[in-house]
């Protein structure tokens, strides 16, 4: 199997908009799948992502206001999968690689960079007892990490390893009951100690209710060296710091607890909805000084997630309607703490930081997704569309600009020094962005071909031309919007 897909938005919005749209992304992906002799397989895939814009105001190309963005996924990996069959064993092993490279401008003259990379490797077995399944396996981590903030900011570069082991199984009490108890056991090379995350789902389908409903229930201990940390003075999620969390520390830890059910309240109806809670302990946030872009480390903190899922589905004949909402919120909590030792700060004495609650830049409290679907014969017609409720960031009071500290009285050359930038700023987090929607849609229709279909597509994205923010520039005051209003063409050959 192979595709590709490269956007004309760049080409052609000037004819079919009146406006350039500065923005170009695609995507390569490939898939071989090969059975080697009646027991064994190997799947091999390849994923290529890229995605490009000029984020000055209105497309600006002059170079002093050209501000180039990129960003570049890479994924490759195999898997090869051995059945005896003489036996009801299953062996994989599998290697994947992928990569991020992240370049994003704020300014024309001030470049941020961000790479992460990631090796995995593991062998697993599963052992196909009729009802019951055991599954068990050995696996390795490698993640490299690179990242600069800008002409003057700050920069790092790190690499963190893990390898580990689990066990898991699936054991069926009575014909309702199924328990599904696991554990993980895995060495981190930058915490301070080995982790153990026991886990365990129940899982109830009571046969006097025509089994059509399910009742479930799942705890467990999670653990991850890798924090993802976003700049205090972005507006938007445009750019994400992948990093390892700091070094003698505990790795950053979750507890979930999740209860859900699902029903088919008619054969044509189905309905899920779901509770969660996770405590999450020793995560690291960063801290930003008073500079421009300056991080004076990390801060430890602690939160909880928690919301509710629900969603229903409705699959009648040639019709089929999804609705689905989610309720969230998460917060942060940091204890009064001696920065001494832990924090490197860059300007003054910081000693100590105050204790905080706040919500993070990925607390989005509401978001709801619809969509509905009407296939006749050979033709399809598709709507969707999609809400989200503003996510945090902090404000900018403003920016001034600060002399050394030994300026000399009697010398008056300090008087016409331009001094180093500074940032004020308001309460962290504390304000929330515009509420994001968009409606979509789309038409196919279908030919038959020779060893084959064809499928055409047209399509209206941003039916109503919503302007959802996409980046703002607290240095200019510019903003970036989404997509606007604009046709999509595609076609799709199925070879059988």
């Amino acid at each position: 199997m192979f595709s590709a897909r490269e956007s004309l938005i760049d080409r052609i919005s000037p004819t079919l908009l009146g406006e350039e749209l500065p923005f170009r992304f695609g995507d390569r992906y490939a898939k071989l799948h090969s059975y080697l002799n009646q027991t064994s397989s190997l799947t091999l895939t390849a994923l290529t992502t890229s995605d490009e814009g000029n984020l000055a105001q209105g497309g600006d190309r002059k170079l002093q206001e050209f501000r180039k963005s990129t960003w570049k996924n890479k994924a490759f990996g195999g898997k090869y999968t051995y059945i005896p069959s003489e036996s009801a064993v299953m062996t994989e092993l599998a290697v994947y690689y992928s990569s991020l490279e992240s370049r994003y401008r704020p300014t024309p003259t001030e470049l941020r960079t961000a790479d992460v990379s990631d090796l995995h490797m593991s062998i697993s077995f599963a052992y196909l007892l009729g009802p019951r399944q055991v599954h068990f396996g050995i696996f390795g981590n490698t993640n490299f990490f690179d990242y600069r903030l800008g002409n003057i900011g700050t920069e790092g570069s790190s690499g963190v390893t893990s390898v580990g082991s689990y066990i898991e199984g699936q054991f069926p009490i009575g014909s309702t009951l199924r328990v599904e108890p696991g554990v993980r056991l895995e060495i981190f090379s930058r915490g301070i100690r080995n982790t153990i995350g026991p886990r365990a789902r129940l899982v109830f389908q009571p046969n006097r209710l025509g089994g059509h409903h399910q009742f479930s229930a799942a705890w467990g201990i999670y653990h991850q060296q890798i924090v993802g940390l976003s700049n205090e003075q972005d507006v938007s999620d445009v750019f994400t710091i992948w990093s390892a969390s700091p070094k003698n520390t505990p790795v950053p830890t979750a507890m979930h607890y999740i209860a859900g059910w699902k029903g088919r309240l008619r054969p044509w109806l189905e309905v899920t909805l779901e509770g969660y809670r996770k405590d999450l302990s020793h995560l690291s946030f960063p801290v930003f000084g008073s500079a421009v872009n300056k991080v004076a480390e990390f801060s430890k903190v602690d939160g909880v997630a928690q919301g509710v899922d629900a969603k229903v589905e409705v699959t009648h004949h040639d019709v089929f309607f999804s609705l689905s909402y989610s309720r969230s919120e998460v917060e942060y909590h940091r204890e009064v703490q001696n920065a001494s030792g832990i924090f490197n700060p860059i300007f003054g004495d910081v000693n100590v930081l105050d204790e905080l609650t706040f919500n993070p830049p990925h607390d989005r409290r509401d978001q709801l997704n619809t969509s509905f679907q009407y296939r006749m014969g050979t033709h399809k017609v598709a709507v969707r569309w999609q809400y989200g409720s503003g996510l945090p960031f902090t404000q900018v009071v403003g920016y001034y600009s600060d002399l050394s500290n030994s300026v000399d009285p009697k010398n008056t050359a300090y008087v016409n020094a331009v001094g180093q930038t500074f940032v004020a700023r308001s309460e962290l987090y504390g304000s929330r962005l515009p509420t994001y929607h968009r409606l979509d849609l789309t038409y196919e229709k279908s030919f038959t071909v020779p060893r084959g279909s064809l499928t055409g597509m047209a399509g209206l994205i941003n039916v109503y031309d919503r302007k959802n923010i996409f980046e703002y520039n607290v240095f200019t005051g510019n903003r970036i919007n989404q997509l606007p209003i604009i046709p999509s063409l595609g076609l799709r050959l199925d070879v059988r």
